[in-house]
């Protein structure tokens, strides 16, 4: 039987779909072509910046950054104030901000210097959040939390001064869209810094989330106080005297935290108690270079300090530093303070049992500071280190034996105005170890300045930590 011809329209709607395939995009082209609006002819001179491969990349990294988690961290010191910016994302991994890991400014003077003008205090701290504005994404500022640390200029003034200014302060932060409480305005205390540099070092580590065993107890001497903290399993936190033992969150999981701050033992203080703790009937010191004689202040305190004729003695002033430790911030002649506790570590203090979470201790600021102009260190740029105690002592016998005006020769690092205290602060840095907290001379230690994250250095201090805790609690 002969197949009919078919005609030329009866062959289009036979392949009717396969034509609308074809056509669909022949007319879209068309259309492109006739009614988008015409640009600068392409040339060798004008090349297109934006194509829509970079406009959908800005639009996941825009998504991506709303995702993210930000926080922001005032840390208003004695003589500057400090903004810290730092994004996380879902994972609470730290995250870039341009180039760098934070948003880092800071401007001079220090709340406390404006004093009575508790506007003005608080006024000074605009620039430094309208900084943070320009890196934290608008829809995610309303859950960006917002913290403000005041450490040791606040603490020093009179009367209602300092509380003047954390009002005002509060009252400022209310015309900003980030979220924050009463309490996200506060001095912080020894406890305070110590809790948050513990949860910073342990972060950067990659310790946190992980069981009390993995990770590490920090030491931490500042100028005014030192800082002890570790973890404790959840029955010693049960069982601790009150106000030893916080909670504190990081990676998903809640630790309780031992930290105590001994007010008075940080090492610019320490040098006033080790000068007092003398004998009477010595009118040098042991603690001091040969030809030192000057006076040292401290705070409200003057404090004579000359150097016995035969120069300073490592042994001598370990005998010292020790009374200073027993005493405990007791006037020389009374009574030290008596341990009511199973286990202290000085001048009364529970020492918190020690578990597995001091296994690993990492000690930082003055330490690392001492031991790298010292010698400790071998290299200078080294932003961590290991070190054992003893390794103080053997740096104190060659400080105390250097007459003060070799000091700064022997020691190129060494600040003229540190000379006079180089033997005093490396004696009483390993008493502190040995003596104050009970670890032994030959233990391993890790002096620790910086912890390298993502490939970059991030300092090992409590800003992080308090980010952290922001946006964890």
């Amino acid at each position: 039987m002969r197949r009919r011809h078919e005609s030329t329209w009866e062959k289009l709607f036979h392949y009717r779909g396969v034509i609308v395939v074809v056509s669909v995009p022949i007319f879209l082209i068309i259309f492109i072509i006739l009614f988008m609006p015409h640009g600068e002819p392409i040339t060798d001179d004008h090349v297109i910046h934006h194509s829509a491969a970079d406009e959908v990349n800005k639009a996941v990294a825009k998504m991506q950054a709303a995702e993210d988690k930000y926080a922001v961290i005032i840390d208003a010191g004695s003589t500057g104030s400090r903004v810290h910016v730092y994004r996380f994302n879902s994972k609470l991994e730290l995250m870039e901000i341009g180039d760098n890991l934070e948003l880092f400014e800071q401007l001079k003077p220090g709340l406390s210097s404006f004093r009575e003008n508790a506007k003005g205090a608080a006024d000074s701290l605009r620039p430094l959040i309208d900084k943070a504005l320009t890196v934290v994404p608008e829809e995610v500022r309303p859950t960006t939390p917002i913290r403000v640390g005041a450490t040791a200029g606040l603490r020093l003034l009179p009367g209602d001064l300092a509380d003047n200014i954390l009002e005002a302060v509060r009252v400022m932060l209310k015309e900003y869209p980030f979220a924050f409480e009463a309490d996200s305005v506060k001095i912080l205390d020894g406890a305070d810094e110590g809790s948050f540099a513990w949860v910073t070092v342990n972060y950067l580590l990659g310790y946190l989330g992980k069981d009390i065993g993995h990770t590490v107890g920090v030491v931490d001497l500042g100028g005014g106080s030192v800082q002890m903290t570790y973890a404790v399993p959840d029955d010693v936190a049960r069982k601790a005297p009150e106000g030893y033992v916080r909670k504190l969150s990081g990676m998903g999981k809640t630790y309780s935290v031992y930290v105590h701050s001994y007010l008075g033992f940080g090492l610019m203080a320490a040098r006033a108690q080790v000068l007092k703790a003398k004998p009477a009937e010595s009118e040098g010191h042991a603690c001091l270079p040969k030809g030192t004689d000057d006076k040292y202040v401290y705070g409200t305190e003057e404090v004579k300090a000359l150097a016995l004729a035969t120069g300073g003695s490592a042994k001598e002033c370990a005998q010292l530093a020790a009374r200073a430790l027993e005493l405990g911030g007791a006037v020389a002649g009374d009574a030290a303070p008596a341990c009511s506790f199973e286990e202290c570590t000085f001048g009364g203090v529970w020492s918190g049992g020690r578990g597995e979470g001091a296994s690993k201790l990492f000690i930082a600021s003055y330490f690392f500071d001492r031991a790298g102009q010292l010698g400790v260190i071998p290299d200078a740029k080294a932003s961590s280190a290991p070190v054992k105690a003893k390794d103080f002592a053997a740096a104190a016998e060659a400080a105390c034996a250097t007459p003060l005006e070799e000091v700064t020769k022997k020691f190129p690092q060494v600040d003229q105005k540190d000379a006079p205290y180089m033997c005093l602060d490396v004696v009483y840095q390993h008493k502190l170890l040995t003596h104050g907290f009970k670890i032994d001379d030959a233990a391993e230690l890790t002096l620790v300045k910086q912890v390298a994250y993502k490939g970059k250095d991030v300092e090992a201090a409590w800003p992080l930590g308090a980010a952290i805790d922001a946006i964890s609690s």
